[in-house]
């Protein structure tokens, strides 16, 4: 087995970094956290780094999230992500959602830059609609009709959910991503090649 090498490794710990710091900086909308910033490093990782640490980049966002939900609450319906149904299992998605999908369209297309440029935005977009897909089918499950610190998880809800963060998440993420990963591959290729 291969031994990852130093530009891989720097790669992988900036990135686990970025997800920690995004966790601490939140962008609130009412009572609603967004999970954009969070959310583009799990998605570099899934397009530029091996399976294992794409599911690990899920996961460990998925875990902060958890904690945070604990020990920092940002808003009365931070609750909601002490279930790590909730908060982990979603996220562990993302990684594998991201990986896979970017690797099965990149494959086809012969032109390095248009692949890497239609595979990122794809996969980017699969990426957030599988957090928001599963997040909202975790609430949906264990939080349907719960009155939780005067909010009912209902339709109305979800749908405010929805409105409010998928739509911003989708659209930074998908636009973002392609060329802040193409800068990532790019430079852990040339590294790699020293």
């Amino acid at each position: 087995m291969r031994k990852p090498k130093a530009a891989t490794i720097a790669v992988n710990a900036i990135l686990f970094a970025l997800i920690l710091i995004f966790m601490m900086v939140p962008i609130q909308i009412g009572p609603l956290r967004l999970a954009v910033l969070m959310l583009i490093p799990v998605l570099i990782a899934g397009q530029t780094q091996k399976p294992g640490v794409a599911i690990a980049a899920g996961t460990f966002l998925g875990l902060v999230s958890f904690i945070t939900s604990i020990v920092m609450p940002t808003s009365v319906l931070s609750y909601i992500f002490n279930n790590p149904l909730v908060s982990v299992l979603p996220r562990t998605c993302i990684g594998v959602v991201v990986y896979f999908t970017y690797r099965l369209i990149k494959k086809p297309i012969k032109n390095e830059a248009l692949g890497h440029a239609v595979a990122s935005f794809a996969s980017a977009i699969l990426g957030v609609i599988t957090n928001t897909g599963l997040v909202s089918l975790m609430l949906w499950i264990f939080y349907h009709g719960k009155d939780i610190s005067g909010t009912v998880i209902d339709a109305e809800f979800m749908l405010g959910v929805i409105l409010a963060n998928f739509v911003i998440e989708l659209i930074v993420c998908a636009l973002l991503t392609p060329p802040i990963s193409l800068a990532v591959k790019k430079t852990v290729e040339r590294a790699d090649r020293r």
